[in-house]
């Protein structure tokens, strides 16, 4: 419910402010950040992330910042902004170091790495060798966190099949996806399953049966939990428009 949780982190902003609170302050930012991505409003996303990330300037509070640094790297890597999207993704990797994951709502921040490498790598925005190298240690910090928290497995095994599908290893891929969709429904949790089923559908060949099949549970499942941003992506890969 992603609106609704937008609406719930500004209150908590709002409350935290009022206490002059710094740190809570951040979070009701970043829950709003967390949740204005998928609602499609990235500039707004881009702002806040910004504003979290100084509050947290000179913060102890490291999980904080994994997530802050984490959340901006997607925001900008939405709108393109591929070399800041990266010093963030470096940056959230460095706060990450080899320490034992501790708290689930550091998801985004784990996630972050993967995502940015990998979206880098595919669009060419880099090169190729160093990106694949970032990409794998990212999946290896995300897998890290889920073997901890077992609600990052869908992401965790949606970014290795990426991997392994730019690596050029697509039988692998295509297991990889199945899990994270496996994974998703298992722990019912609606948007991981519809980036699974993205992911099964933008690699399958066009007109094939579980290309449609794909597309079509993916934009049940955006349409679901209001995501905005990926039930573009999955019109954008229809054969047809959406009535």
């Amino acid at each position: 419910q992603f609106a609704q949780s937008a609406i719930q982190a500004g209150q908590l902003y709002r409350d935290a402010r009022r206490r002059n609170d710094p740190v809570q302050q951040a979070w009701g930012l970043l829950g709003q950040v967390e949740n204005l991505l998928p609602l499609d409003e990235t500039e707004e996303a881009i702002e806040i992330a910004e504003e979290a990330v100084a509050l947290l300037a000179d913060s102890a509070d490291t999980l904080s910042c994994i997530r802050a640094q984490g959340l901006l790297a997607v925001a900008y890597l939405r709108r393109r902004y591929f070399e800041p999207a990266r010093r963030a993704a470096d940056d959230t990797l460095s706060l990450i170091g080899s320490a034992r994951p501790t708290s689930p709502g550091t998801m985004p921040g784990y996630a972050a790495p993967a995502e940015v490498y990998l979206t880098l790598w595919e669009v060419g925005a880099g090169d190729a060798a160093d990106l694949s190298r970032r990409a794998r240690h990212a999946c290896e910090v995300l897998n890290r966190f889920a073997r901890v928290f077992p609600i990052g497995h869908p992401r965790a095994w949606l970014y290795w099949g990426l991997h392994n599908w730019l690596a050029g290893r697509h039988s692998a891929a295509q297991r990889a996806w199945q899990k994270s969709l496996l994974h998703a429904q298992r722990l019912a949790m609606p948007y991981e399953e519809g980036l699974a089923h993205f992911e099964l559908a933008r690699h399958a060949p066009p007109g094939h049966p579980d290309r449609l099949h794909h597309l079509s549970r993916a934009r049940q499942r955006f349409t679901q939990v209001t995501a905005a941003y990926d039930l573009q992506r999955t019109k954008e890969l229809l054969p047809y428009a959406f009535p």
